[in-house]
């Protein structure tokens, strides 16, 4: 599904976090963001969070298995290009989180993982799609400096696709049209 994994060795605990700045649109479940893995083989044990091109927004993804299905957890909007991830590593818990200003932080999820002391840690992004590519902006890769951790404060009810095989989402009915 045209995956690519840039990552480098990780050991012990961590706190990191990037500015997703764009998902271009191959795919409504196009995904890019923070990935900790067991190892490089394909269907290994990983904790990762990705931000979605639009709709689907922000997500914390996990397999406990080798081999297993990958599960995802939580949500909150994309607001591109300023769309904040960050993986935590405390001991084997890993946990995920969304801002939108990198102060403030959402908790998407968490998984309890006795992956080894050093992991690969890095970027990934999927198109969802064999046949589509997709391209990525990440920006101000960096430790996390504000751990408050917060709902946001959203004046709206965010969009969702109206299913999980199409990125259609309805945001308007028009319940009494005027007389034609």
């Amino acid at each position: 599904d045209q995956c690519f994994f840039s990552s480098q060795k990780l050991s012990g605990n961590f706190d990191l976090q990037i500015r997703l700045a764009g998902v271009s649109a191959s795919d409504a479940w196009a995904k890019a963001g923070l990935m900790a893995r067991e190892s490089l083989d394909a269907n290994s044990r990983m904790a990762a969070v990705l931000g979605t091109p639009s709709l689907s927004g922000c997500v914390f993804e996990s397999r406990s298995t080798t081999g297993g299905v990958a599960v995802m957890n939580g949500g909150f909007p994309v607001n591109y290009p300023n769309t904040w991830l960050r993986l935590e590593r405390v001991g084997n818990q890993f946990s995920g989180y969304a801002s939108f200003d990198a102060l403030n932080w959402t908790r998407l999820g968490s998984v309890t993982l006795a992956l080894p002391a050093t992991v690969y840690f890095g970027l990934a992004a999927s198109s969802h799609s064999a046949a589509q590519t997709t391209t990525v902006r990440w920006r101000d890769w960096e430790p996390t400096a504000v751990r408050t951790v917060a709902a946001p404060r959203r004046p709206w009810e965010p969009l969702g696709p109206s299913s999980r095989k199409t990125g259609l989402a309805i945001s308007e009915i028009l319940y009494k049209p005027a007389p034609r």
